[in-house]
């Protein structure tokens, strides 16, 4: 605790000990699961150990267990993280490279607002969406990409319609039509198509290394939330950083009520609707979807019963803890999954963007851009043991260039430790090989194949 170290370095000269660059001192348990994850990157340092000073430790162990329940928390984010960029780590490089064209051209401005709607495409739309014309007057309707086909089929056009999935379902949303004026906010990893087809768009940085290399190196772009996993958490994060004071949520359950995974409308229903027959019907296989996940539970609500699988349960935790962080009031009424149970935090909350949504203007070209992007990677210092010795030694914009290829490394590898170094070369002569197969394809002096 903070007293604690305050008597410790009024008696003890650790100015040495602090200096390291490899220690860093938390004193509150409720900071320990971000600096734990600020600290350690699994991809290249491995597993995460503990070390508890046992006779310390039973003096305060209140104190201690919160620590250490924040250090499993650290652990089990880390996990999911890596799950992820084991599948997608090569999907989200490749959309950021095939979309720096559209973020160089993107001009959207929105401004501030003070209240805002943001819809979510579960089964609880299909009540909330008739009142929808009412509710959002003096608001801004701010859609999710999954959402929003629902409620154009219903007339509705959202003021903002918001996409982080770098999947082609991104794309699916969006093939029965948008209107050209709508504003489309996309992560830099969304799917190239989006920008392609639409050309009202926005870009926003994500926590990705490469997301937040582009912003800071060449066009700043404004920051929103995806750490959730799902883009009804990253479309509040954006409406609460254009000034939103208060969240109204429409089809946010979180779950699966009413015996369907999503609202009437979504592309999924197409989807089923045009491969169903007499023995498999589309209602069949949308039911199917509910009970396919194991651990998913089943319970009795007024409305029926209500399916809630592992993943979805795992989004609303992380959402009420967003939630909490933020200065504004995020209402639910209306969704028929379990009621939100904000968790308030005592940390700062997340920055607005001052003036409304607006990316800076870029340094140079894209190709530019990239082009220097390439050569640091080139020139960087290979890898060596020990490794931890190796990457604090390493120069503050040399290692930032490497964070953007630690999430490639879960792709190379099936988890088991081996020789991370050698991994380490192995992203970065992918990430090059990609670097230079887009810029010769995307170059008109250079015949397509």
């Amino acid at each position: 605790g903070a007293s604690v170290l305050r008597a410790l370095f009024e008696r003890c000269d650790l100015s040495g000990l602090l200096a390291d660059p490899r220690i860093a001192v938390v004193a509150d348990p409720a900071a320990v699961t971000r600096a734990v994850l600020e600290a350690w990157a699994p991809a290249l340092m491995g597993d995460l150990r503990t070390v508890p000073l046992r006779p310390w430790t039973d003096v305060s162990r209140g104190f201690f267990d919160r620590a250490a329940a924040a250090v499993e928390a650290a652990r089990g984010l880390a996990s999911a993280d890596w799950a992820a960029q084991a599948r997608f780590g090569r999907r989200w490089f490749t959309n950021a490279l095939l979309n720096l064209p559209a973020v160089e051209r993107a001009r959207l401005s929105i401004g501030p607002v003070g209240s805002a709607i943001v819809t979510g495409a579960g089964p609880s739309l299909d009540r909330s969406a008739g009142s929808l014309p009412v509710e959002r007057r003096g608001r801004l309707l701010a859609a999710t990409d999954t959402s929003l086909p629902a409620l154009l089929a219903r007339g509705i056009v959202p003021d903002l319609a918001v996409s982080i999935d770098c999947q082609l379902y991104g794309y699916h949303h969006v093939m029965a039509g948008i209107p050209a004026g709508l504003p489309l906010l996309l992560d830099l990893s969304s799917p190239p198509a989006l920008a392609r087809t639409h050309g009202n768009v926005g870009f926003f940085a994500s926590a990705h290394p490469l997301s937040r290399w582009v912003s800071r190196y060449w066009r700043s772009l404004p920051d929103v939330d995806t750490s959730g996993g799902n883009v009804t958490h990253a479309a509040v994060s954006a409406v609460h950083a254009l000034g939103a004071r208060e969240v109204r949520l429409a089809g946010v359950d979180f779950s699966y009520p009413l015996g369907s995974p999503y609202a009437r409308g979504t592309w999924l229903h197409r989807f089923f609707q045009a491969r169903e027959d007499r023995c498999a019907p589309g209602e069949g296989r949308m039911f199917s979807l509910l009970v396919a996940a194991p651990g998913t539970v089943r319970e009795r609500v007024p409305e029926g019963f209500r399916y809630t699988p592992p993943l979805m349960a795992d989004y609303r935790r992380a959402f009420e803890r967003f939630a909490g962080s933020l200065d504004a009031v995020v209402l639910d009424d209306g969704c028929l999954g379990p009621r939100l149970d904000v968790i308030r935090g005592d940390g700062p909350a997340p920055a607005r963007w001052h003036g409304g949504f607006s990316m800076g203007s870029p340094r140079s070209g894209w190709r530019e851009m990239l082009g220097a992007y390439a050569a640091l990677l080139a020139g960087l210092p290979a890898a060596g043991p020990p490794l931890a010795s190796w990457w604090h030694g390493l120069e503050p914009v040399q290692r930032e260039a490497w964070q953007t290829l630690l999430p490639l490394l879960p792709g190379f590898t099936d988890g088991a430790a081996g020789d991370r170094g050698a991994l380490l070369e192995r992203a970065r002569r992918w990430a090059l090989s990609r670097v230079s197969r887009f810029g010769a394809v995307d170059d008109g002096s250079v015949a397509h194949e």
